[in-house]
């Protein structure tokens, strides 16, 4: 069955390239918490180290929980309240119909057929 679904161009490029800077900024967080790049700091002074990690671990724990908690209202205000736990709504050929290009026919060949060959 052909689904349409249509989205403008600037805004798939807008959440595409916001999605590849919030990945940019969890991979080179992950590699400075991960590598050995800081290790220069443990050897000059173990003080200097805890004065330099702790608080960039407090800021990346309260940048993943913005993030989080931002992405999550995101989620609601476009898709609403959805209940995924809740069994769908039964749907008629007719609904199908409605909402497809296809034919009574083929619907119910589709439907009722055990093996289906796309393409």
């Amino acid at each position: 069955m052909k689904m349409k679904r249509k989205k403008e161009k600037k805004k798939r490029v807008f959440e595409h390239l916001i999605s590849g800077v919030m990945w940019l900024i969890i991979f080179t967080f992950i590699g400075v918490l991960f590598t050995s790049m800081f290790d220069f700091i443990i050897v000059i002074n173990n003080r200097a180290f805890l004065q330099f990690a702790l608080p960039l671990t407090a800021i990346f724990i309260m940048f993943i929980t913005t993030l989080s908690y931002g992405w999550g209202l995101y989620n609601k205000k476009r898709f609403g309240t959805l209940n995924r736990r809740s069994m769908p709504d039964e749907v008629t050929l007719e609904d199908l119909e409605e909402r497809t290009d296809e034919r009574r026919g083929t619907l119910t060949q589709l439907q009722t057929q055990e093996w289906v060959e796309i393409g």
